[in-house]
């Protein structure tokens, strides 16, 4: 009886040293394939639909940091994005990024943005984007964070948003197009 009891024991000490990450870099490839099927997966919230989301990582002391996607009004009317947070950073405003001449200007949106029905509105590095604002850490590559999100009519909703690779142009990306700034397109 013992011995039952003892090999009953091994065994099951053995399988649970087995279900265990092979080394630190191995968890790591997990939580970032967790992260990309976050970014990935559509998020619906009443008559919208939010695809691609991700942030970028970024460097340990940036101040700011950029947050992006695709939302789609499915519903019948227009509404607005009118503001976000978290508790990442100060503050989170809405930026929209121009070109002038030969210089690329960030400006905030201070409206907030139209969501017209039936169409699809993309923030993007370099385009319209969600602007962390004093940043309390850096965001690291692999990790997520909560954004809450508040819309004119629909009222607020808060996700996870996954940390993709510092140079990443979309949340499956996996930074492999770097081009060798890690500023251009907040």
């Amino acid at each position: 009886m013992t011995h039952t009891l003892l090999r009953v024991s091994l065994v099951a000490a053995l399988l649970s040293i087995s279900a265990l990450p092979v080394s630190a870099q191995s968890a790591r490839e997990v939580g970032r394939a967790d992260t990309e099927a976050q970014a990935n997966a559509a998020i619906t919230f009443k008559d919208f639909t939010l695809e691609g989301l991700f942030a970028r990582a970024t460097l340990p002391r940036a101040p700011n940091g950029g947050t992006y996607f695709s939302l789609t009004n499915t519903g019948p009317a227009d509404d607005r994005l009118i503001g976000a947070s978290t508790s990442v950073a100060g503050e989170v405003q809405i930026h929209s990024s121009t070109v002038e001449g030969d210089v690329m200007r960030m400006r905030e949106v201070p409206d907030g943005v139209l969501l017209p029905a039936g169409e699809t509105v993309t923030f993007e590095p370099s385009g319209l984007h969600l602007m962390l604002v004093g940043l309390n850490h850096p965001l690291v590559e692999g990790e997520a964070f909560p954004l809450t999100l508040e819309f004119e009519h629909a009222g607020t909703i808060e996700i996870e948003v996954p940390i993709a690779g510092i140079a990443a142009r979309e949340a499956s990306d996996d930074g492999a197009g770097r081009n060798g700034s890690s500023h251009e397109g907040h």
